[in-house]
């Protein structure tokens, strides 16, 4: 799939493979990182702080990557806080 810019000189090349396969493990490292840039500046929670922190002295991937996955669910949990995320279109 490519994906043309407003630009005619610039497009997002098609994905190989690999690329593909590799996708969903950047996107878990991608959300830890981010996770954890947070922890640093110490922009989370003291219960997510404690997560993260946690999270971070373990080899297991799937820790890390579930404690970012339940920590963005939920922030995004908030306007009602009520368990379900919604998307609003205006």
């Amino acid at each position: 799939m490519l994906v043309e810019c407003i630009c005619d000189s610039c497009w997002i090349q098609e994905c190989t493979e690999n690329e593909l396969e590799d996708f969903p493990r950047r996107m878990r490292d991608w959300l830890f990182n981010i996770m954890r840039e947070m922890a640093d500046r110490r922009e989370l929670s003291p219960h997510f702080l404690q997560l993260e922190r946690e999270a971070e002295r373990t080899a297991d991937e799937t820790k890390r990557a579930g404690t970012a996955a339940v920590w963005k669910f939920c922030d995004l949990d908030s306007q009602p806080n009520d368990r379900s995320v919604r998307v609003s279109i205006h």
